[in-house]
């Protein structure tokens, strides 16, 4: 799994990290609640983008 966590959260920056090979798009400030999710949700392999 790889996130991108960047402070740029335009459509266009968001596309090119998923079209990039990334499997989230994920902005500053982080909230650990959203990472907690998406490590909880990774597994079946259903849970991608941007979150």
């Amino acid at each position: 799994m790889l996130a991108a966590l960047t402070g740029y959260a335009s459509e266009s920056d968001k596309s090119r990290a998923l079209a990039a090979g990334f499997d989230f798009h994920l902005t500053k400030p982080l909230s650990l609640d959203k990472l907690q999710y998406i490590l909880a949700n990774r597994a079946d392999g259903t849970l991608r983008g941007i979150v």
